[in-house]
């Protein structure tokens, strides 16, 4: 029993950012980019017994042990540990809420000679006492330096010198969607153990994790895995494994990996200042598809579309708005989603940066100076109105502007079909704006639509379960 309790406390940390988020934050949105690795792949397999005998050193076991207050594990082996967990509902029966000092496991690995060891920020974050297992079977106290939470990177050291191997100062090129990699941690405890797998997507961004790009793969992980490197199947280290996508615990073949340039960005960061203040600029964004870039006169899908501003943000008293497309972050040339959302979270509060806008099918030049990055206000649905209306397969009704209503007034979708339907909306859906004109009322959408008919598609700004995305949809044919 008190394995199993451990097991259950660390698969709590490894899935913590990632578990549920569907249904905290809404789906994971489709997002597209041309992979552009400039190595050219194995032309077989590769020697997995071959790269993990030449890496497996650099990898350390961490052992956390700390004071928690939580709450009883439930007698029929099911883990109520909902407690901040985002999406995380209230166990069926009550809980018995109790003071405890628990154990449980990660990973990490050596990036300096001299005791400089990453992991993962959640792993240690809660953590009183870290021990640290090298290959050699010296077992070290370690010490936390500092930690980042929203890239989930922290540094330790621990008293030791000439650590070997260490990981290399050159970086490999970002993995591509199909190309093997594996990885190595500790899951359950079990040190330095391997799995392999393929990536399934790169990069990949999540409601739950901001703007932290990810590798998403299907190799397996599990309770003890967090912060353990991720390779390539030319042994070179591509990634930090980092958390699992599911809603029963356990890993069902979807897995998250931070970027090791990022990774190693943050520890650098930590190491010389002593943390990372993350520049914020006060406004959603989401990547730019085909549909979406011809909804808005782009020849390609590129840059960052703007979702949302906060009208008291840095985005908004500089003039950007939402409709906007982010095309560049203090360059000329334009910046793909992932560049332009790492280039903002690098920015220092205080940091100008130039952003070329594009608006209204003309380009835009916008000074804004970065914020401290602030807490996400909490959103609640929205309560339809009896008035409907029927618009692109879209069957709406008003939310007014009322006391009762808990969002933002919009048209809300009871029903769907045709153009929309294919487009992906579903009963539910709030429809806030059409391109880069707001919408409260009928007369708003039909006024929109009207000033986009020459347009092939319109965008669409959609609210559901409390994430906006801008969806493409067709418009109707115009008669001649």
């Amino acid at each position: 029993m008190h394995a199993i309790r451990n097991a259950r406390t660390s698969l709590k940390a490894l899935c913590l950012s990632a578990m549920l988020a569907a249904t905290a934050s809404g789906p994971a949105w489709a997002q597209t980019l041309p992979c552009t690795a400039t190595v050219p792949l194995p032309a077989s397999a590769p020697d997995f017994a071959a790269i993990a005998a030449r890496v497996t050193p650099m990898v350390v076991k961490l052992t956390t042990a700390g004071s928690r207050h939580d709450v009883e594990a439930d007698p029929d082996g099911s883990d109520l540990f909902s407690r901040g967990r985002p999406g995380g509902s209230a166990p069926a029966r009550e809980a018995q809420w109790h003071s405890s000092y628990d154990r449980s496991s990660a990973s990490g690995f050596i990036i300096d000679p001299d005791g400089l060891i990453v992991t993962s920020a959640h792993v240690v974050a809660q953590a009183d006492v870290i021990w640290v297992d090298l290959v050699d079977q010296r077992r070290l106290q370690g010490r936390i330096v500092g930690l980042d939470k929203p890239s989930d990177v922290a540094l330790i050291k621990v008293a030791a010198s000439g650590l070997s191997p260490v990981v290399p100062a050159r970086q490999a090129a970002h993995p591509c969607p199909g190309e093997w990699v594996l990885a190595v941690g500790a899951p359950f405890g079990f040190e330095r153990s391997v799995t392999a797998g393929v990536v399934s997507a790169n990069p990949r961004f999540l409601p739950s994790a901001g703007s932290v790009p990810l590798i998403q793969s299907d190799v397996a992980m599990n309770p003890g895995s967090s912060g353990g490197p991720l390779f390539n199947g030319r042994g070179e280290i591509v990634g930090m494994n980092s958390m699992i996508y599911s809603a029963i615990g356990s890993y069902v073949g979807v897995s998250f990996s931070s970027p090791i340039d990022l990774v190693l960005r943050i520890a650098q960061r930590i190491r010389t200042e002593g943390g990372v203040a993350h520049g914020h600029l006060g406004m959603t964004v989401q990547p730019v598809t085909p549909d979406l870039a011809r909804a808005f006169g782009l020849d390609g899908p590129i840059g960052a579309l703007v979702i949302r501003v906060d009208p008291s943000a840095a985005a908004a008293r500089a003039g950007v708005r939402s409709g906007d497309i982010v095309l560049t972050v203090d360059d000329a040339a334009p910046a793909s989603y992932a560049d332009i959302q790492e280039r903002v979270s690098m920015a220092r509060p205080g940091q100008g940066l130039g952003l070329n806008i594009w608006r209204r099918r003309a380009m835009q030049r916008l000074t804004v100076v970065a914020e401290g990055e602030p807490v996400k206000p909490a959103t609640q649905e929205a309560e339809p109105s009896p008035r409907a209306l029927l618009r692109l397969g879209l069957s709406m009704m008003e939310v007014e502007n009322s006391a009762t209503a808990k969002t933002r007034p919009g048209l809300y979708v009871i029903g769907v079909a045709g153009a929309a339907m294919q487009a992906g909306l579903v009963a539910g859906d709030v429809v806030l704006g059409v391109n880069d004109a707001p919408v409260r009322s009928f007369a708003d959408f039909d006024k929109a639509l009207k000033a986009a008919a020459a347009n092939p598609s319109v965008a669409l700004l959609v609210l559901r379960r409390g994430a906006m995305n801008y969806i493409a949809v067709a418009a109707p044919a115009q008669p001649g």
